[in-house]
This record gives structure tokens, C-alpha cells and sequence, in this order.
């Protein structure tokens, strides 16, 4: 086994949120893509940051953001994942954009909880490129379970009531 393959094997062990990152260009033109490369970086100032592959079909639209949206998806937004994992206009009409956004990125209807980002800055990560948004409003709209990816699938989140 490579070393690239035992890196992803390793990674497929560590649970990740589901979120689909949304932009609208000054055009008009909406991108959107899964994404389950996110974690937050600073609380002075807000910051978050994901990870995105230089090759895919969204790469270019990111870069030239002005605003994104971080959309945390439900355990019932499955096919919103799956549509956004692929080049089609069609993946938006799986989903009901909501009207109630500070920077006029598209916010997803259903989630958990959306954050509105300005590009903040962009870092070389090798064959992907790290962008770091400036969280400029956060909202949380629904208490449901989170859609978690582990080991190259989808998982649920059982009932736990220990806590660490």
C-alpha cells in the first residue's frame, strides 16, 4: 500500500461534518460544492478555514469570492451532499435558498446552522488550496443532528448523554 493510500486510510477514521459551501459571483452565477475539510482557526477575529482541490470545478469561482457561506448540514440533507458533490446546475434545485443573509451568499434552507464569510486569505496546501474566511455573521437555525461522514460513508450520531 502507498503512502498516499495508508494517508487516506488513516484519515477515512476521523468523523467530519458535512457542509456545503456556497458563493455568488457579482454576475449572478451561484457555486456550490460538499465540503468536510472545515474547522474553525481564530475567535479574535472570527476565522474559519477548509481546504479546496485545486483541480475541481469550483476551485476558480472560491478564489474570486468576494463572500461565502458555510451551510452545516442535517443528517436530512444527505442528497443536498451528494448534489453538491458534482458540476450541474441542476443540485440547486435540491435545495430552498433563504432570503435572510447579511452579504447576499446563498444560505441553504434546512441546515443547522449557516456562516457568512468574507474571503479573508488564500494559502498554497499543495495540491489544495486553504482558504481562510472572516466569519461575519453566524446563524443557528434548526437543534438536529449534524450528516457525518466516517470511513467513506455517511454515519449517524447516536444518543449520548456522558459527557468528556
Amino acid at each position: 500500500m502507498s503512502s498516499i493510500e495508508k494517508f487516506k486510510e488513516c484519515m477515512r477514521t476521523l468523523p467530519t461534518g458535512v457542509t456545503v459551501i456556497t458563493t455568488e459571483s457579482t454576475g449572478g452565477h451561484k457555486e456550490g460544492a460538499t465540503i468536510n475539510t472545515i474547522a474553525s482557526l481564530s475567535l479574535s477575529p472570527l476565522l474559519i478555514m477548509f481546504g479546496i482541490k485545486k483541480s475541481s470545478f469550483f476551485y476558480k469561482n472560491f478564489l474570486d469570492c468576494k463572500y461565502f457561506t458555510v451551510n452545516i448540514l442535517s443528517e436530512s440533507q444527505q442528497n443536498v451532499s451528494d448534489a453538491f458533490t458534482k458540476l450541474n446546475v441542476k443540485k440547486w434545485k435540491t435545495v430552498t435558498l433563504l432570503n435572510t443573509t447579511t452579504t447576499n451568499s446563498p444560505a441553504i434552507a434546512g441546515t443547522l446552522a449557516f456562516l457568512e464569510c468574507k474571503n479573508h486569505k488564500i494559502y498554497d496546501g499543495g495540491d489544495h488550496s486553504i482558504m481562510v474566511g472572516k466569519v461575519v455573521n453566524a446563524v443557528t437555525l434548526e437543534n438536529k443532528k449534524p450528516l457525518v461522514y466516517f470511513n467513506s460513508k455517511y454515519a449517524k450520531l447516536q444518543e449520548s448523554h456522558e459527557s468528556i
